[in-house]
């Protein structure tokens, strides 16, 4: 399926003329609402695979965190979109993680955390392929310091949407418990931000963040 977004993406809607006389307006409308389809499918299989983990449930979290923050930095519309959609795909890649990983309870070791992270590439990939690389360049900067994206010279408006997805992310991690991490109290959590406020993280949105929710 991947193979087949990745097709849809590289040559785009299908020339005049394929589909023995069909509108190739029409042709691509079928097409996206496939492409959507898939993605639903992919989210049941999510779900239906970990349950107990909630991560679509973390997922919906992420989304909500990140439109409360994007609000309060008067952020427009399209760029609001875009957030939303990195929210709500970028759990996609457990899917190819070993359940015995992502259900174990307790703290990860450092390798095992590193092996949960690199499902961010899977499901950038994802998004890719059916959505915009804007997403996709959310998603697989998910874990990467305000400081690290800055220095690779992420375009501005990019750099915010970054900063305001990782704010989020690391937001609901610490507030809402998983399985591998326990919730922070909100004196802990404001600390954990306002600490990295500038490295770690966008300083703006943590000040949005602290703001707002």
């Amino acid at each position: 399926m991947l193979d087949w977004m990745r097709h849809r993406q590289l040559h785009g809607p299908p020339p005049h003329g394929v589909g023995d006389g069909v509108d190739p307006a029409e042709l691509e409308g079928h097409l996206h609402g496939a492409r959507s389809r898939i993605l639903d499918a992919f989210e049941l299989a999510l779900q239906a695979r970990e349950p107990q983990l909630g991560l679509m449930d973390h997922a919906a979290r992420v989304a909500m965190v990140a439109g409360r923050i994007a609000a309060s930095m008067g952020i427009g519309d399209g760029d609001r979109y875009i957030l939303n959609t990195a929210a709500q795909l970028h759990e996609m890649g457990m899917l190819s993680l070993p359940a015995d990983l992502i259900e174990r309870r307790g703290t990860l070791s450092p390798q095992e955390l590193q092996w949960v992270r690199g499902q961010a590439r899977v499901s950038a990939d994802i998004a890719r392929a059916a959505y915009h690389p804007r997403i996709a360049l959310l998603i697989e900067n998910q874990y990467r310091d305000h400081t690290e994206l800055r220095r690779d010279g992420l375009a501005e408006r990019d750099l915010v949407l970054a900063g305001i997805f990782r704010v989020a992310d690391v937001f609901a991690t610490v507030t809402w418990p998983r399985p591998y991490q326990a919730a922070m109290s909100p004196p802990t959590r404001s600390h954990l931000l306002q600490s990295g406020a500038g490295t770690r993280f966008d300083p703006l949105a943590v000040h949005a963040a602290l703001s707002a929710l």
